[in-house]
């Protein structure tokens, strides 16, 4: 897997520096940025949904909260 990574984030950089020439180190620092705060956003997603379906309450007296939120 990190493999696979490693070469996608070189092929953006080829990419960006082939097409932005003198801008591509601040188009790929923009993107790099953005995918960092798109992974915390996920993280920050998938606690709450597992705090949440964990509550007793929700569970016991709206599951349908629960479905209609998480489509589960």
């Amino acid at each position: 897997m990190e493999q696979i990574q490693n070469n996608l984030v070189r092929m953006l950089y080829y990419l960006l520096e082939d097409h932005h020439g003198d801008e591509f180190v601040m188009a790929f620092s923009r993107i790099i940025s953005m995918l960092t705060g798109l992974r915390s956003l996920t993280e920050n997603y998938l606690r709450q949904f597992k705090s949440i379906c964990k509550d007793t309450l929700i569970k016991r007296e709206m599951p349908e909260l629960l479905g209609f939120l998480f489509d589960e």
